[in-house]
C-alpha cells in the first residue's frame, strides 16, 4: 500500500505530548515532498510539519487536539490508494469513519418555555422546588426563584426560607442580596485559567526532573572583573562586544572541554559520554514560558559564530519558530538572572540533562577583600545544580573552577589565539 505516515516529532527531551494546534493543508489535497501539513504547539515552541512524500492528504487528527509523540497526525496516499481515497472507497485501519450527519435525519424541536408571570402572588403560587445544604427539599415561590435567578443567587443557600414551611420568598432573595453586597468587598476575586500546551509540559518536565533526578548543588565566588574589562576594551577599538550570555557559554565549552566528566548523561541504558559540548540558555517568554535551546560544539567556534549563533536561536525562540534538533540533546545548561537583580539561584536540570548553571548579578566586593586577594572590584555567585548519577561532588567543583577560570582569562576565549597559547 502507497501509505505513508505523518507522525508527531519529538522536539525536546521532556516532551510527551504536543497540542495540534491548526491543518495548513484540507483533507484530501494535494502535496508534494517539503510543503507544510500542519502547526504543532509544543512545550519549546510552535513547530511546522512538513510533507516528506508526495500524494494526497488524510488527516487523522483533529486542529485544538492534544497528540502523543509518535502518534500519527495524517496519512498521505499515492497511487492507487490515491485512487480509492477520491472514490470513497479507501479504509485505513483505525482511522475514525465520518462523522457526518444523516440528510434525512431530523434535530427535534425543543418545547418553547413560558416564562412564570412576573406578578405571581406568593402565597398561592405553587413553589419551586430544589434542595438546600442538607438535602432536605427547599422550596421558593416563582418570584423568589426568578428574582434569586438575577441575582445570581443559589437557593440552596437561602433555605429554609421565612415562609409557610420553610418556603423561600421575595424578602428572603433581599436578605440574600444585601449579605452578598456586603461580602463583595472582602471577598478575593480570581480568575482559573487553562494552562497552554507549554505550560503543561513544562510542568511535566519540571515534576519529572525534581522526583527521578538526585539533584545536588555547589556555589561559589568567580571573578567578573574581566568579562567587564574584556568588552569594554573590545568597544575602544571599534569592535562589537559579545553579550555576557555568549562569554558564559563560551567559557563553559572550554571548562567542559577540560572536563570530560562533565560532557556526561545519564540514561536508562546507559551512561553517555559526549565528544563535545551542548550548552542549553535558558530564555524566558513571559512570567510562564521557558525555552532552551542548545548551542553545540561552542570550543570549537569562534566567539563572533557563537554570538550570531546565539542570537538567532533567542530570536527564534521568541517567535516560537525554534527546529526540534535546536531543542534536544543538551548536557548542561545556563540560567541567569542576574539582569533582574538575583544574587543567586539553585536552578531545576532540565530533564535529559547532567548540570545546569545558575548566574546571579554582578555585584561590586568589598575593597578590603580587593586588596586581600588581589581580584578584581566585580565578582558574581555561580550555583551549580547536578545529577549525582554522572556528576560527584568533587567533579562539579572541579568543572566550575575551570568555569572561573575561563572567565577570569577571557582571551582563552578567542580561537584564533587559543592556537598559539
Amino acid at each position: 500500500m502507497a501509505l505513508n505516515e505523518v507522525i508527531l516529532p519529538r522536539t525536546s527531551d521532556a516532551m510527551s505530548e504536543a497540542l495540534l494546534s491548526s491543518w495548513l493543508v484540507e483533507d484530501g489535497q494535494h502535496v508534494n515532498e517539503g510543503d507544510l501539513l500542519a502547526e504543532v504547539e509544543t512545550d519549546k515552541a510552535m513547530v511546522e510539519v512538513a510533507a516528506e512524500t508526495e500524494g494526497l492528504v488524510v488527516r487523522a487528527a483533529s486542529a485544538g487536539t492534544s497528540v502523543e509523540v509518535g502518534a500519527v497526525l495524517a496519512y498521505i496516499v499515492s497511487g492507487d490508494e490515491a485512487e480509492e481515497f477520491l472514490a470513497g472507497k479507501l479504509h485505513i485501519p483505525g482511522l475514525a469513519a465520518s462523522s457526518a450527519e444523516p440528510a434525512n435525519m431530523q434535530t427535534p424541536v425543543e418545547a418553547p418555555e413560558v416564562p412564570a408571570p412576573s406578578t405571581v402572588d406568593e402565597v398561592s403560587a405553587p413553589a419551586a422546588e430544589t434542595r438546600d445544604p442538607d438535602g432536605a427539599p427547599a422550596v421558593a415561590s416563582p418570584l423568589a426563584r426568578k428574582l434569586a435567578k438575577e441575582a445570581g443567587l443559589r437557593l440552596e443557600d437561602l433555605a429554609p426560607g421565612s415562609g409557610p414551611g420553610g418556603r423561600i420568598v421575595r424578602a428572603d432573595v433581599e436578605a440574600g442580596k444585601s449579605s452578598a453586597g456586603k461580602h463583595a468587598a472582602i471577598t478575593q476575586t480570581y480568575e482559573k485559567q487553562k494552562p497552554s500546551a507549554r505550560q503543561m509540559a513544562m510542568a511535566s518536565a519540571m515534576v519529572e526532573s525534581v522526583t527521578t533526578i538526585p539533584h545536588f548543588s555547589v556555589t561559589r565566588e568567580i571573578d567578573a572583573g574581566p568579562f567587564i574589562e574584556f568588552r569594554q576594551q573590545l568597544k575602544n577599538v571599534g569592535a562589537a562586544a559579545p553579550t555576557f550570555s555568549t562569554l558564559f557559554v563560551m567559557a563553559l565549552a572550554r571548562a567542559m572541554e577540560q572536563s570530560p566528566w562533565a560532557r556526561r548523561t545519564w540514561t536508562d541504558d546507559g551512561v553517555i559520554l559526549h565528544g563535545q559540548s551542548a550548552i542549553g540558555v535558558a530564555i524566558a517568554e513571559g512570567d510562564s514560558d521557558l525555552v532552551v535551546p542548545i548551542v553545540r560544539g561552542a570550543e570549537t567556534k569562534s566567539l563572533d559564530q557563537v554570538s550570531a549563533e546565539l542570537d538567532a536561536l533567542i530570536g527564534r525562540a521568541k517567535a516560537r519558530r525554534l527546529n526540534p534538533d535546536e531543542l534536544t540533546g543538551g548536557i548542561g545548561t545556563i540560567s541567569n538572572l542576574g539582569m533582574f537583580g538575583i544574587d543567586s539561584l539553585t536552578p531545576i536540570i532540565p530533564p535529559g540533562q547532567s548540570f545546569i548553571i545558575g548566574l546571579g548579578q554582578v555585584r561590586e566586593r568589598d575593597a578590603s577583600q580587593v586588596s586581600r586577594d588581589g581580584a578584581s572590584r566585580y565578582s558574581l555567585t555561580v550555583t551549580l545544580s547536578g545529577d549525582h548519577r554522572v556528576l560527584t561532588g568533587v567533579g562539579a567543583a572541579m568543572l566550575l573552577r575551570s568555569f572561573a577560570e575561563a572567565c577570569a582569562n577571557p582571551v582563552t576565549l578567542i580561537q584564533e589565539l587559543r592556537r598559539v597559547m
